[in-house]
């Protein structure tokens, strides 16, 4: 089987794009400015401590007690971040450091606050068939 001398040109290309690219991206790659880092620490932070924070326990009672209002309590009440974990900061840790706590403590309330809602409205649900079912059951004996 003969190869054509097209196949040796393809070959040499892509073997020299592969192994160009590589170089090329890193060559290209911008080191993290310290505004970045800092801005970038600030968001992990403040998600962390959110997580840490927030009892989504509550939050999933509140939406399974009270419906439709569950809901709209955590656009309501939003905990202030923690000032231990602000002190001694710069002004751009604190602003970007408290605006993500804000906004994560308040997706991670809702989120918990609308499972426990779904959970009392499958409840109801689950208990409107069973009633319904054992009325039924019951008015033929």
């Amino acid at each position: 089987m003969k190869i054509h001398p097209m196949f040796h040109v393809f070959t040499l290309l892509i073997v020299s794009l592969i192994f160009s690219m590589p170089l090329l991206t890193l060559a290209q790659e911008n080191p993290i400015e310290p505004a970045q880092s800092e801005q970038v620490q600030a968001i992990q932070d403040a998600e962390r401590d959110a997580e840490a924070h927030i009892n989504k326990g509550m939050w999933f009672g509140i939406g399974c007690i009270f419906p439709g209002v569950g809901l709209l309590a955590p656009y309501f009440y939003q905990p202030p971040p923690p000032t231990s974990a602000l002190l001694g900061k710069s002004p751009e840790y604190i602003a970007y450091y408290t605006d993500t706590y804000k906004r994560k403590t308040q997706n991670l309330q809702f989120t918990s606050a609308l499972g426990g809602q779904a959970t009392f409205c499958v409840g109801y649900c689950v208990l409107g068939v069973a009633s319904g079912f054992f009325t039924a059951l019951a008015s033929e004996f």
